[in-house]
């Protein structure tokens, strides 16, 4: 007889390690039209360029963020699921980490791009206070135009 966990996954949203870059790498792999190569994640690692959050459970990694930070606001560059944790909250919660971090540096905003046909992304933002302001024309290397969202802090 199993027991049936109350519905949450034990998840954990922790600082981006080197370790994790690997997994940033696979998204490639697992649908992530956008993603990066692993010589590029190091590199920006390693000159202090690339922040972000990874979302594990247990000691498995399962989504990530990776922002850009000025001295007024916060630039959210990725978001990543793998799609068997989709609609889990994964996303929401790596999205409240980038926006903690906006709050705690007193900036203004929290702006991203996204693909105009992805509506689950579209909707998570909106869930989170990110309104539409602005269009991108063919601002993704298939010719897709971007949504600029942004939330005011």
């Amino acid at each position: 007889h199993k027991k049936k966990s109350g519905g949450r996954r034990p998840m954990k949203i922790l600082p981006l390690q080197k370790e994790d870059l690997i997994f940033l790498a696979s998204a490639k792999d697992n649908g992530f039209v956008d993603g990066y190569s692993l010589d590029e994640l190091n590199r920006s690692f390693d000159t202090d360029r690339l922040l972000g959050f990874i979302a594990k459970e247990k000691d498995q990694s399962i989504g990530f963020i990776i922002y850009t930070l000025t001295d007024f606001d916060v630039d959210i560059d990725s978001v990543f699921v793998l799609e068997s944790f989709r609609k889990g909250g994964v996303g929401k919660e790596l999205v409240k980490a980038v926006i903690d971090v906006a709050m705690t540096k007193r900036l203004e905003q929290v702006f991203l791009e996204v693909r105009k046909s992805n509506t689950p992304a579209i909707n998570l933002y909106k869930s989170q206070g990110f309104i539409e302001f602005s269009v991108r024309k063919k601002y993704y290397f298939d010719g897709e135009d971007a949504l600029c969202m942004k939330k005011e802090l």
